[in-house]
C-alpha cells in the first residue's frame, strides 16, 4: 500500500499539524481536563490506574493527519500507539536513514521501560 508517487507539500500543512499535536497534547495535560477525566472513574481500579505515575510519552505515536487540496482543510483523523507505520517505513527506507530510524526506536524503549531491555 505504498504509493510509487512521491507528494510534496507546502511547509504550512506540517506547522498546522504541529500546532494542532502541541495543542492536543497542552489539552491532553491540563490540569482541568485531568480532574474531569479522574471525576468520571467509578471504580477504585480505575482511580488506582489514573493516579500510577507514567512516563509522558509513547513509544511511535502517531497523528493520521489527512488533507483535502481542493478546500485546504488539514483534518486529524486519529491518534495511533502502534508500530505499524513505523515497520512500513523502515522497509521502504535506505541505509542511514534506516539505521537512524531503528536506533531511535531502540533508545525510545530504553527511555520508556530503563535498563531492564
Amino acid at each position: 500500500m505504498v504509493a510509487q508517487t512521491r507528494i510534496n507539500l507546502p511547509r504550512s500543512i506540517l506547522d498546522r499539524a504541529r500546532m494542532a499535536i502541541e495543542q492536543i497534547h497542552e489539552f491532553a495535560h491540563s490540569p482541568q481536563w485531568l480532574r474531569e477525566l479522574r471525576n468520571r472513574l467509578t471504580s477504585p481500579r480505575q482511580i488506582e490506574v489514573f493516579d500510577t505515575a507514567a512516563p509522558d510519552s509513547s513509544v511511535l505515536t502517531s497523528f493520521d493527519f489527512h488533507y483535502d487540496f481542493k478546500t485546504d482543510l488539514l483534518s486529524l483523523i486519529e491518534i495511533n500507539t502502534n508500530a505499524s507505520m513505523f515497520l512500513l517505513a523502515a522497509e521502504i527506507i535506505e541505509g542511514e536513514a534506516r539505521a537512524r530510524a531503528l536506533t531511535n526506536l531502540h533508545d525510545s524503549f530504553i527511555h520508556e521501560w530503563g535498563e531492564e531491555l
